[in-house]
């Protein structure tokens, strides 16, 4: 769920299980013919799809889901609360041969739709895990090398062509990698 911890924080736990319960409720409503809905902790839900077309039938899930949560409040006791969802999907056999791989895998397509924006979805792709493992090495990386004092200060002249003087300087910083020699700033700076 988008947003719920500020739900709890701002209208309090009582509330934030109110709205728990309504998003229950459209879940099995809208999912209604899959093998399982069920929250896994406090925003987090799962919805099983069983049969051999499983990954159109998730896709299709996953955008109605996307839409009637973006477009429709939940009816509650007290008023009316508009909450996003953000997906992530794993299909058998291809991302993942036990439950563990597979809502890991939903997991790492759940941040890859969260990074894009949030009220989409996702579906796990190998380059997905590919992109986080990198990145988690760069950031280790990143700690070691501030550390080490890899960073490199360069001073770029900026010209009046116009003119034809010097009228200041731009500061660019690069990294003096160990292995990898040097490395721009739009690697590691993101």
């Amino acid at each position: 769920l988008d947003g719920f911890q500020k739900i709890n924080d701002m209208l309090g736990h009582e509330y934030g299980d109110q709205v728990l319960v309504a998003v229950s409720e459209r879940l099995n409503v809208l999912a209604m013919g899959t093998k399982l809905v069920a929250r896994l902790s406090g925003d987090e839900f799962a919805i099983l799809i069983a049969g051999a077309n499983s990954s159109a039938t998730s896709q299709q899930l996953a955008a109605r889901l996307c839409w009637s949560f973006g477009n429709t409040a939940l009816p509650l006791k007290s008023r009316t609360q508009m909450i996003g969802v953000s997906i992530g999907g794993a299909v058998f056999p291809a991302d993942g041969q036990s439950a563990e791989d597979l809502l890991a895998n939903s997991h790492l397509a759940l941040c890859r739709a969260k990074s894009v924006s949030r009220g989409e979805y996702a579906f796990f792709e190998k380059e997905i895990r590919d992109e986080l493992e990198a990145r988690f090495v760069l950031e280790a990386e990143l700690a070691m090398a501030l550390r080490r004092g890899e960073f490199v200060l360069y001073y770029q002249p900026q010209f009046n062509l116009a003119q034809n003087r010097l009228v200041g300087a731009e500061a660019l910083v690069r990294w003096r990698h160990p292995t990898r020699g040097l490395i721009a700033p739009m690697v590691f700076i993101p």
